[in-house]
């Protein structure tokens, strides 16, 4: 394998371990938020200062190179024009289109111009947010059965539907089998040796939120009857497992009072779902769990439907041991601020300066991203990003390159934000 082969090689296997035992989560509530969605994503293990990570920001009208489909076979998506403009964080941005383009000539996909490289969550001028996860169990790709219909490949879908659609409404009437085909396996990542192998070991599935406050989620049906399947998510939270309806079954068990009390030890030494074990069945709880912990879907929802009651102790309704929580009192002065605080402390595991909470589970290489919709312009809350109106065409910006802009939003700026 040549040194560019081998680069992308590694370069997806970054891209299939690095959203291992991540959360998506997203709050809108007209009553804190009035007219602002935020979508808020973590990611663990993974190296926040690879070149090979960045910042796209897409103009509404941008024409968009998509990967080949089948062999060299041309999208018919491809140089379609974005409807909405988006931010998302990608991988593999110069990577992809120089070696995809040597492979196949005709792609023309250009970094930084055409080409918003992989993108793996991001928001859009029109509030929707698109978050994708990996699937902690082996199996293989779908492919569409159907010849006839329009081909995406699998690594385009985030950007796709971020370039494409408004609301989740709109994702479910139109993003079915039979309408469109989902291709992975193609030729030119299957050529390059082990990447072939890489793409085949994970599946991957989407969160979907958007302005109206609806959720959904994109999933493969572990029953292989159908392609995939897209499902109301009417908690807003998702994590590595899919399984959604095996999560809400859980979280309804839980809430109904049989798992409500944790063991005193476990709630006094860790924030409790975000257990080791976890990361590789996110469906556990106290009763089976060797870490005695809750699910990150169930800790997620809980969350979602609990409001923090702004007292010094950090109580959360529904039972939720204060232990968990390391905040500022002083500045969790509104409703808006105070669920963002909370967000942030879940899902958050780099340290913050200032008065942001500070969580145990620090390090390099672990990042979350916040989306702030306000405006009808998303903005990336981990850093100064420009307004998307301000920048024309297509631009990247190397993750790496921005680590020193990186500033904590004081309660003014958030709320300002909002």
């Amino acid at each position: 394998m040549g040194a560019p082969c081998a680069l992308l090689a590694a370069s997806l296997l970054l891209l299939s371990c690095a959203a291992r035992a991540c959360s998506d989560i997203m709050l809108s509530n007209p009553d804190i938020f009035e007219d602002a969605v935020v979508s808020a994503r973590n990611y663990d293990f993974f190296d926040q200062t690879a070149d090979n990570v960045g910042i796209a920001r897409v103009a509404t009208g941008t024409p968009l190179a998509r990967l080949p489909v089948n062999g060299c076979e041309l999208s018919p998506f491809n140089g379609q024009k974005a409807k909405f403009g988006f931010v998302c964080m990608n991988i593999l941005n110069p990577q992809v289109a120089d070696e995809v383009t040597k492979l196949c000539p005709n792609a023309n996909m250009q970094a930084g111009v055409n080409y918003p490289g992989v993108c793996q969550d991001g928001m859009n001028t029109a509030g929707l947010s698109v978050g994708s996860l990996t699937e902690q169990s082996a199996g293989n790709f779908p492919t569409a059965l159907n010849g006839t219909a329009p081909a995406l490949n699998w690594y385009d879908i985030t950007n796709f539907l971020l370039s494409e659609y408004a609301t989740v409404e709109e994702i479910k009437k139109d993003f079915e089998p039979g309408k469109l085909q989902l291709v992975a396996n193609n030729a030119f990542l299957a050529g390059i040796g082990a990447a072939g192998e890489i793409i085949a070991t994970r599946k991957l599935h989407w969160a979907l939120h958007d302005s109206t406050g609806a959720s959904a989620v994109i999933e493969i049906p572990a029953d292989g009857s159908r392609p995939w399947i897209v499902r109301d998510n009417r908690l807003g939270v998702l994590t590595n497992t899919p399984q959604l309806p095996a999560h809400e079954a859980a979280y309804a068990s839980w809430r109904a009072g049989r798992l409500a009390v944790l063991p005193p030890a476990e709630a006094a030494v860790s924030f409790v779902g975000f257990c080791g074990s976890l990361i590789s069945d996110a469906l556990t709880n106290v009763t089976n769990d060797n870490c005695n912990s809750l699910s990150r879907f169930t800790i997620l929802a809980q969350l979602k439907e609990s409001l923090y009651d702004g007292q010094a102790n950090g109580t959360m309704a529904g039972g939720i041991p204060n232990t968990w929580y390391n905040l500022n009192p002083g500045y969790n002065t509104t409703a808006t601020h105070q669920a963002m605080m909370q967000t942030i402390l879940f899902l958050n595991w780099v340290t913050i300066p200032g008065t942001w909470p500070v969580s145990n589970f620090t390090g390099a290489e672990e990042m979350t991203i916040l989306y702030v919709r306000t405006a009808a312009q998303p903005n990336w809350a981990r850093y100064d990003v420009e307004a998307l109106a301000e920048v024309p065409g297509l631009k990247n910006v190397p993750l790496a390159t921005i680590q020193g802009t990186q500033v904590p939003f004081a309660k003014e700026e958030t709320e300002a934000l909002m």
